[in-house]
Parts: structure tokens; C-alpha cells; sequence
């Protein structure tokens, strides 16, 4: 029974955690359209972002290299032992991997639709979003065990050293 309560909690941390990203994904692509015209690129030329069409075949990439991410540096392990540093630093590193992982890929497609701004403005709201939502989690669960839930009690029976 407790192994179907951690792997529904892991599902909705996923769930969430993919709402988070589409939340930020599509904030930056409406600050950037709102913007296009202030964006300077490199080659002295306006910034121009393409129809959301476009975007929408990186969307359905980056949400799952970006969870298969967080699961890789273990924000989906359990939390009664970690602490918030611990926490910051799996999203730090999951947002360095899968920015790694989306550039890669832009680099090998010779894709040039995808804006640089649009990639910071992208990649620096998710981050900070995935950290408030992560620090609600934690603070969350630090205040449901301070009320005494969510606690393993055990009870052992016995006396002398094999107890």
C-alpha cells in the first residue's frame, strides 16, 4: 500500500513539475512575442520570433528531457531526508543538463528558429519557478510532520541485544 502512495506522489510531482515548464514555456514565448521588436540578435537584426507551431515540436521536447532530468539528479527520491540546498542544486543541475541537451539538439538540426532570448527568458523562469515550487513542497511537508502526519512509528519488542 505504501509503494502505491510514493509512485502516486512521484506521478503528480511529474505532473506538476510538466505544468510548471509548459507555465514557463509559454510566459516566455508571450513576453518574447510582446517584446520581439527590443530583442537585438548578433547580426545587427530584429529578432523575430516565429508562429507558436513552430515551438510547439520543441515543446514536446523539452518536457521530457527536462523530467528525465529532474529524475536523474533525484528530485523525485525521497524528500524526508533532504534538505532545500539539496533540492536547489538537483534543479540548478537539471536546468544546466536539459539547456545542454536543447542546445545540442538545435546545434545537430541546424535549427535557427530558436531564439537566444527566448532560451534565457525560457530557462530562467522555469528555474525559478521549479525552485518556488519545490520550496512550497518543502515547507508543506516540513509543516505536515510538525502536525504529526506523515511519520513511520515502529515498536520493538524485546529485551537485551537481539532487540
Amino acid at each position: 500500500m505504501l509503494r502505491e502512495h510514493v509512485k502516486l506522489i512521484h506521478r503528480i510531482a511529474i505532473v506538476i513539475d510538466s505544468i510548471v515548464i509548459g507555465i514557463a514555456f509559454l510566459s516566455a514565448y508571450v513576453i518574447c512575442i510582446n517584446f520581439q521588436y527590443t530583442f537585438i540578435e548578433i547580426q545587427n537584426r530584429l529578432s523575430i520570433l516565429p508562429p507558436f507551431s513552430y515551438y510547439v515540436l520543441l515543446f514536446l521536447v523539452v518536457i521530457p528531457t527536462w523530467i528525465i532530468t529532474l529524475s536523474y539528479t533525484g528530485i523525485y527520491r525521497e524528500m524526508r531526508k533532504k534538505r532545500f540546498t539539496d533540492m536547489f542544486l538537483s534543479v540548478f543541475t537539471s536546468t544546466f543538463l536539459s539547456l545542454l541537451i536543447l542546445s545540442s539538439i538545435m546545434f545537430l538540426l541546424n535549427s535557427k528558429i530558436l531564439s537566444p532570448i527566448f532560451v534565457l527568458i525560457f530557462y530562467g523562469s522555469a528555474f525559478s519557478l521549479l525552485i518556488i515550487e519545490k520550496g512550497l513542497v518543502f515547507v508543506l511537508l516540513h509543516y505536515v510532520r510538525q502536525i504529526g502526519y506523515n511519520f513511520k512509528r515502529l515498536i520493538i519488542i524485546g529485551s537485551g541485544e537481539r532487540a
